[in-house]
C-alpha cells in the first residue's frame, strides 16, 4: 500500500505539471502577455486577500478562546496570579497591536489595489506622525519592562530563613533531588567528585579519597595504553595526552580540596543528604529551590508553579516559591485521577530533551515529613538513567 501511495503521488504530480504546460501553451496560441497584470487579477488578489483577513480574524479569535484552557495550566503557587496578570496584560497589548496592523495590512492592500487611472499621493514624510508612532511604543515598552521587573524582583527577592532548602540537578537526560538530612543543611558538591555512586558529586569524607583513587587509576591505564602505541598513531597520542593532562589536573584539585576541607565540619554536611529521582514537596510551605547542571544548559519548568530557571553548569542558580495545592486536591479541580505535577526541561539539550521531566508530588506537611523519613531509612545505589525510583543516600559513598 505503501508503494502504491508513491506511485499514484507521483502520477498525480506528474499530470499537475502537464496540465500547467498546456496553459502555457495555450497563453502563448492565445497572445496572451503573461508578464501584464491585468484588472482582473488586481481585483482577484485583492478580493483574496480580505478574505483571508475575514478568516484569519475570526479564527484568532475562535482558536484563541477555543484552547484557553491550555494556554497556562491553573496555578498552585502563591506568586502563580501576579505571574498570571503580567501575561494577561502583555497577552491583551500584543493582541491589541496583532489586530490593527493585520487589518490594516490586508485592508489597505484591498482598498488601494492598482487602479489604471488612480494615482497615488506622494507623502514622503510626516514627523510629528512618526514621533507618535515612536513614542507610543516606546511609552508601552517601557511600562511593560518596569512592570515585568517589579513582579521578578518580587519573586526573586532573598528567600525566607525558614524556607526549606532543597537541589534539583540537570543532566541529560534526567533529573534528581537532593534533601537535607536531620541537620537541615545540604552538603557542599563538586563536579570533581562525580562518579557513579555519587551522582552529585556531594562532599564527604571517604568521597575525595575514593576520587583520587580513580582517578589515578585512570591515569595509569592511560599510560598503559600510550606506551603501547605506534608510531603511526599520533592522532590517537595526542588524544590521550589531553586525557592525561585533565586527569592530573583533577587530581590536583582533589588534593587541595583534601587540605581545604580536612577537620572542617561542611564536608560532614553531606552525609545524611537523601537523592530521589522524584520531586516532594510540603503544602504551603517555602521552598528555595538551587539549580546544577552536570553537562549543558538545561531549564527547570514548573508549570503549575510558574517557576522557570535555567540551569548553568559550573553555576548555582536558585528560585524560591510557595505551593498552594496537593496533588490530591489538584486531581479534584482538574477532575482527573491520574493528574501529577511535572518538572520539564524547558531547553532543546539533546536527543532525548523530550523524555527528559520528572515527577512532583505536593503533600501535606505530615504526609511530606512522613515520606521524607522513610527516605532516610532507604540506601541504594542505582545509576540516575534507571527507572528505579527509590532514594539514593550519600551514605552510600562512604
Amino acid at each position: 500500500m505503501n508503494w502504491l501511495l508513491i506511485i499514484v503521488i507521483i502520477l498525480a504530480l506528474l499530470v499537475i505539471i502537464r496540465l500547467i504546460r498546456i496553459l502555457e501553451l495555450v497563453s502563448d496560441l492565445g497572445g496572451e502577455d503573461e508578464t501584464q497584470i491585468t484588472t482582473k487579477d488586481n481585483k482577484l488578489n485583492s478580493g483574496l486577500m480580505l478574505l483571508f483577513l475575514i478568516v484569519g480574524v475570526f479564527l484568532s479569535i475562535y482558536l484563541t478562546f477555543d484552547y484557553r484552557e491550555v494556554l497556562l495550566p491553573v496555578s498552585a503557587a502563591l506568586h502563580g496570579p501576579e505571574i498570571d496578570v503580567l501575561f494577561n496584560v502583555n497577552m491583551i497589548i500584543i493582541g491589541l497591536v496583532f489586530f490593527i496592523t493585520q487589518i490594516g495590512l490586508f485592508y489597505f492592500a484591498y482598498k488601494y489595489r492598482y487602479k489604471k487611472n488612480h494615482k497615488a499621493y506622494f507623502y514622503p514624510d510626516n514627523h510629528k506622525l512618526e514621533f507618535i508612532w515612536t513614542l507610543i511604543p516606546t511609552i508601552v515598552l517601557a511600562g511593560l519592562i518596569f512592570y515585568g521587573l517589579t513582579v521578578w524582583n518580587n519573586l526573586t527577592q532573598q528567600a525566607p530563613e525558614n524556607s526549606m532548602e532543597i537541589e534539583v540537578y540537570g543532566r541529560q537526560f534526567n533529573w534528581l533531588t537532593r534533601y537535607s538530612g536531620d541537620d537541615h543543611t545540604l552538603g557542599a558538591a563538586s563536579f570533581d567528585l562525580l562518579s557513579p555512586v555519587n551522582e552529585l558529586g556531594v562532599l564527604a569524607p571517604a568521597a575525595i579519597d575514593s576520587q583520587i583513587a580513580y582517578v589515578r587509576s585512570q591515569i595509569s591505564d592511560i599510560e598503559v595504553q600510550m606506551a603501547g602505541l605506534k608510531s603511526d598513531e599520533a592522532d590517537r597520542e595526542t588524544e590521550l595526552m589531553k586525557r592525561l593532562s585533565n586527569f592530573k589536573a583533577q587530581v590536583s584539585r582533589l588534593f587541595a580540596m583534601k587540605n581545604s576541607y580536612e577537620n572542617n565540619a561542611i564536608v560532614n554536611a553531606g552525609m545524611d543528604d537523601i537523592i530521589t529521582r522524584e520531586l516532594h514537596l510540603p503544602v504551603n510551605k517555602t521552598v528555595l529551590m538551587k539549580l546544577r547542571s552536570q553537562d549543558i544548559l538545561h531549564s527547570a519548568y514548573l508549570p503549575h508553579f510558574r517557576v522557570q530557571m535555567n540551569t548553568v553548569p559550573g553555576m548555582l542558580t536558585s528560585f524560591h516559591f510557595t505551593p498552594t495545592i496537593t496533588t490530591e486536591k489538584m486531581r479534584e479541580i482538574t477532575k482527573n485521577p491520574d493528574f501529577d505535577y511535572v518538572l520539564l526541561c524547558n531547553k532543546i539539550c539533546g536527543v532525548a530533551h523530550y523524555n527528559m521531566n520528572m515527577k512532583v508530588v505536593i503533600h501535606e506537611e505530615d504526609d511530606f515529613n512522613r515520606w521524607l523519613n522513610d527516605q532516610k531509612n532507604t540506601t541504594a545505589t542505582q545509576p540516575a538513567n534507571s527507572p528505579d525510583t527509590t532514594a539514593v543516600s550519600i551514605t552510600a559513598i562512604n
